[in-house]
């Protein structure tokens, strides 16, 4: 008797392109090294997203739409940290003085007048930074994901029903690439293997 074969567990990883001074932006050098791998038994597909408030939106919708990922771990760099950072929630808040690649600033403006003050990842944050540490690297929560274009990202990720979560990089000067490469990849294991254990949703 056959029995159909099941689909393998599909995982979004994201980054962002470089914007002002950073010249190497960390999430998109683990977006691109990442796409085509296998973590956990799930595979990994990485999109680079635009620094962009007009086209954050819509990249994000066509990134979830052309993968159709079972989760999304998404990433930034964030200049002031010096450890892995995990991203609690998403503020509906576009504030920022740094301008986005198409040269915009903003200030306090609502990234979707219709939505709420915020939106908050349901992943188990306190085993996700466990899973970081238990590969020997610094990790800690943190309350929001600022105001910028990281947030705007993870605002427009949050408002899917695919499970996600934020992850703020430090820049590269501050860790090396492969130390960050290797927390990622900790917490694919940790979002696949927590996603496994509670079995299919919907």
């Amino acid at each position: 008797m056959l029995t159909e074969r099941r689909r393998a567990t599909v995982v979004l990883v994201t980054g962002f392109e470089p914007f002002g001074d950073i010249a190497d932006n960390p999430s998109e050098l683990i977006a691109r090294a990442l796409d085509g791998n296998r973590i956990a038994g799930a595979r990994i597909v990485g999109r680079v997203l635009p620094v962009s408030l007009t086209r954050i939106g819509s990249a994000v919708s066509d990134a979830l739409r052309a993968t159709r990922p079972d989760l999304v771990l998404a990433l930034g760099v964030a200049r002031g940290t010096r450890a892995i950072r995990i991203e609690r929630r998403a503020v509906n808040r576009a504030d920022f003085d740094i301008p986005d690649n198409e040269g915009a600033t903003v200030t306090g403006a609502a990234l979707d007048p219709a939505g709420p003050p915020s939106r908050t990842t349901k992943l188990p944050l306190k085993r996700l930074a466990r899973a970081v540490r238990q590969a020997h690297i610094a990790a800690r929560h943190s309350h929001d994901a600022g105001a910028y274009l990281c947030n705007a990202g993870y605002y427009a990720l949050l408002g899917r029903r695919t499970p996600c979560v934020f992850l703020h990089l430090p820049p590269l000067g501050v860790m090396p690439l492969r130390a960050q490469r290797r927390a990622v990849e900790a917490m694919v294991a940790a979002i696949v293997s927590y996603a496994g254990a509670r079995g299919p949703s919907g």
